[in-house]
């Protein structure tokens, strides 16, 4: 079950990393100056650091389902800290534009927000459905 709902997971993290690249390209082929040249990190670092979430997430909910909440919260918070690094690190280090920078990370952060939400509350869905059809054979 695990596997199957990470592997469902990761299929349309990548559909969506995928698409967003495919706007990038588009909005910069046709010279709009609203993408960052940093857009392919911004996405990576969403991929990688919600794979790795959904990824604990998933395990723990399955080997101990009371403690959802706690994973749940605690990776919420890790990742923010998470991208507030990053967010600094671009802003003072690498020097970017503030505004276009900041732009594209909140406009990717809510699309991926969104996407985990929807994800997380489909397989808790799925994940309960599957315990009570075990607790009616018993």
């Amino acid at each position: 079950m695990f596997k199957k709902l990470y592997q469902k997971f990761t299929v349309h993290l990548l559909i969506i990393s995928i698409i967003l690249m495919a706007t990038k390209y588009l909005l910069t082929h046709l010279k709009l100056d609203i993408v960052t040249p940093y857009f392919a990190y911004i996405i990576l670092l969403f991929v990688i650091v919600a794979a790795t979430f959904q990824y604990v997430l998933l395990r723990s909910v399955i080997s101990n389902p009371r403690k959802f909440i706690l994973f749940f919260l605690g990776g919420t918070i890790s990742k923010l800290f998470l991208y507030f690094g990053f967010l600094v690190y671009f802003l003072l280090v690498v020097s970017v534009s503030p505004k276009i920078f900041i732009f594209n990370f909140a406009i990717i952060y809510i699309i991926y927000t969104m996407f985990e939400i929807v994800s997380t509350l489909y397989q808790l869905k799925k994940i309960g459905d599957i315990n009570q059809k075990d607790k009616q054979i018993e």
